[in-house]
């Protein structure tokens, strides 16, 4: 998952080209695979956290989201264009918490401090900010489809109205025509 939100970051922010964007996916994969054949897994197959085996899937969640986050903010503050701005901003409020979040849980974990029992709160917070911003600005976009949507049913309507309005004035036209 911190991979997947890191290139989240890497892609919605349009910092780097797709050539560079393969190449870090690539790189996260690796290191990815380097990560998992560094890290000692108990019998349960669960990550053995005596000592310091954690390390290696802290640094490399902890980076990921870190970076992705630090992408998606830069991106938000080097935006020109205002509606796009705001949209990322929307973005970032939903999912730059949720990132740092999820490494604080990993770093803090490795000190022994659980935050994982809070996550309920963290919840509840998100699921209240997600409805708040569907109602009052759309989500990702959805409410503006949803108001296109209204826009085209509107034409729709128009059109229709339109064409019968001209149907019954060629009528018109047409039976005064006849009668003289």
């Amino acid at each position: 998952m911190a991979y997947t939100m890191g290139m989240f970051g890497v892609v919605h922010s349009d910092i780097f080209n797709r050539r560079m964007q393969k190449r870090l996916a690539a790189a996260g994969v690796f290191l990815m695979l380097a990560v998992w054949a560094a890290t000692p897994l108990s019998p349960d197959r669960r990550i053995n956290y005596e000592g310091l085996n954690e390390v290696p899937v802290v640094l490399f969640v902890s980076a990921c989201l870190l970076f992705g986050a630090a992408l998606l903010v830069w991106a938000a503050v080097k935006e020109s264009n205002s509606y796009r701005k705001n949209e990322r901003i929307v973005t970032n409020l939903l999912i730059v918490p949720v990132m740092l979040w999820i490494a604080a849980n990993y770093i803090f974990y490795m000190f022994d401090i659980d935050l994982f029992e809070y996550n309920y709160i963290f919840a509840i917070a998100f699921a209240l900010l997600f409805l708040l911003l569907g109602v009052k600005r759309g989500v990702l976009g959805i409410k503006i489809r949803i108001e296109m949507l209204k826009e085209d049913a509107s034409s729709s309507v128009l059109k229709r109205g339109s064409n019968l309005l001209n149907h019954a004035v060629k009528n018109e036209v047409g039976n005064s025509w006849s009668t003289k």
